[in-house]
């Protein structure tokens, strides 16, 4: 039954449920009228066809009795010597009207009962009704007897014969007695009749009252058993309602996992069917989103399936761009074997990557061992990025110390494991951001002389035996940040404008005094050596150098004072230094 129900519409099972009790009250409504009127028909009867004739027998009665007072004065009349005629002849015209009302009362009585045979539809009323409608035509006839009796006594006694009359009137004796009795048994008759009608009407009248208090408890039934199927159909509608608002705000917290079974085959149904599909198609994008990820950043994946964002337009903004290398990475390649080779690559750009993505990074591409990122709008604020950029390659120096004492147990080599270190190239200024590509390939990315920039400085770290370079726009927007060194000013390989460099030292706060006053020494021999100050500029790099062994850029300048002290370049050099190389 329940299958059944639920696969009505929801429509269908409220105007089913109107319709149901409508038809209920509908019928005690059709049963009560039948049951009144039934009731009112058969008072009708009984007062319009039944208690008539009762009247009419009653009057017959009374007109016997008048009759027979009229017999009397009449035998009294003919009985003097010296009868008065005009009185005995009026007492026999009054006897006569008399009849003829009695033969009207008999008339109206057998009109009433054939009227009351229309109406009957019980058997045994049949019976009784024409019992008493025989019992009219036996009266009439008794009646014509008993007036025909009248005149033939009152004619005996006119003829003064004793034997004859004496006869007369015992027969005029029993005749009055035959009609008495028979008006009394048909009277009664009639009583009986009319009070089996009278107890039937009553029991009718009794079944109407009693019917009205069963229509109240069958209305009461049916708005008890409405309220209940009401109950029933706003539960089984609300209950699937309460669980897609709980799946709907479960889906909008981020819980794809939610799965609802349709518990009907109505609009509810079709609806929880609809939602499944919803969540399904959810989780198939989140799955490809997901996917995605791996392959582009989370951020661009949001806002590459992003609703009308699938064919970005370009847009030319001042961002920060970031290159990092392995150094070797060639030799590196050559000792391990091709599995070995990639285990220590994913590991190494996984443990590269998390410095990037802690500072809000976005990490464009990986070609090869080298990394291409960016920062600035809009994933990150305007006047961020630099910093950030910065910050995040001096903590991926921090993570590759961390990654070195991992490399033997990646590539399995217990002894002769290689080592690893990396240069960085840090870049700002404009760039060209957007959807580049053909109709069926695309990337999200950014191009134009910073990005070019960028690579050059990571390429010009070698030259200078050190591991990072930043760009002069870089610095300016940094140099309250980090303990930052110029470099050099140099002309790489495609640009004539010559560039000034820099090298990140470390954070601000955390840069020793140590580093502090060799930064300044290195800075003030690097304009002794722009000077053409060689002896000054010789003992700086000297200096720095010996506090600092190993200090690329240090030996870099002093093999350069060595050769420029040995061949001047020219009172119109600005200390350009260019390469050649990429």
């Amino acid at each position: 039954m329940l299958e059944f129900v639920n696969r009505i519409p929801i429509g269908q099972k409220l105007i089913g449920l109107i319709a149901g009790l409508l038809s209920i009250m509908l019928v005690i409504a059709a049963y009560s009228e039948y049951v009144t009127k039934k009731s009112g028909e058969e008072i009708e009867d009984l007062t319009q066809y039944l208690i008539p004739p009762q009247g009419a027998l009653g009057k017959i009665a009374t007109h016997l009795l008048e009759q027979q007072v009229h017999i009397e004065r009449t035998l009294r009349l003919v009985a003097e010597a010296k009868p008065n005629d005009a009185l005995v002849d009026a007492e026999l015209d009054a006897f006569r009207t008399i009849s003829t009302k009695v033969k009207k009362e008999l008339k109206n009585i057998e009109d009433g009962l054939t009227e009351t045979f229309k109406n009957v539809n019980k058997v045994e009323d049949a019976i009784a009704l024409a019992r008493l409608e025989a019992a009219i035509p036996r009266l009439e006839k008794e009646h014509r007897t008993f007036e025909a009796q009248v005149l033939k006594t009152i004619e005996q006694t006119r003829k003064k014969l004793p034997t004859e009359t004496i006869s007369a009137l015992d027969e005029l004796k029993r005749e009055q007695q035959n009609i008495e009795e028979i008006v009394e048994t048909t009277q009664t008759n009639f009583s009986l009749f009319i009070d089996q009608q009278a107890a039937v009407i009553m029991e009718h009248e009794r079944k109407r009252g009693s019917l009205a208090i069963e229509n109240l408890l069958v209305a009461v039934a049916a708005f008890i058993f409405g309220i209940l199927m009401a109950v029933i159909i706003t539960r089984r509608m609300l209950l699937p309602i309460r669980r897609l608002i709980v799946s709907t705000n479960a889906v909008a917290k981020g819980d794809l996992s939610v799965d609802v079974e349709p518990t009907t085959k109505d609009e509810l149904g079709a609806l929880t069917i609809a939602f499944r599909e919803m969540t399904q198609g959810l989780r198939e994008k989140e799955a490809i989103k997901l996917t995605f990820s791996q392959y582009v950043d989370p951020r661009i994946v949001r806002h590459l399936l992003a609703p009308g964002s699938a064919d970005l337009e370009g847009d030319r903004r001042d961002m920060t761009v970031f290159f990092s290398d392995i150094v070797d990475f060639t030799s590196i390649s050559e000792r391990l074997t091709p599995q070995a080779l990639v285990r220590l690559i994913n590991a190494y750009l996984v443990e590269m990557s998390k410095p990037i993505a802690a500072g809000s990074g976005v990490i464009d591409k990986f070609i090869g061992d080298a990394i291409m990122a960016y920062w600035g709008v809009p994933f990150v604020k305007e006047d961020e990025h630099p910093r950030l950029a910065v910050r995040a390659g001096l903590q991926m120096f921090e993570f590759l110390d961390k990654f070195r004492v991992q490399i033997p147990e990646i590539t399995g080599l217990r002894t002769g494991a290689p080592d690893i270190d990396m240069r960085i190239g840090v870049a700002t200024g404009p760039v060209l951001i957007g959807n580049m590509g053909s109709n069926t390939v695309k990337n999200y990315t950014i191009m134009g002389d910073t990005v070019n920039l960028a690579a050059r400085l990571e390429s010009a770290c070698r030259e200078y035996g050190i591991r990072m370079l930043i760009s002069d726009s870089t610095r300016q927007r940094t140099e309250n940040d980090f303990l930052v060194r110029e470099i050099d000013l140099i002309a790489v390989k495609g640009k004539d404008e010559p560039t000034r460099v820099f090298e990140p030292i470390a954070e601000m706060d955390a840069s020793s005094p140590l580093l502090k006053q060799m930064t300044e020494r290195f800075s003030t021999s690097l304009a002794a050596y722009r000077a053409q100050q060689w002896d000054e500029a010789e003992a700086g790099f000297k200096a720095v150098l010996a506090a600092l062994p190993g200090d690329g850029p240090s030996r870099i300048f002093l093999e350069r004072v060595s050769l420029l002290r040995a061949t001047p370049p020219g009172g119109d050099w600005n200390g350009v230094w260019r390469f050649n190389r990429k």
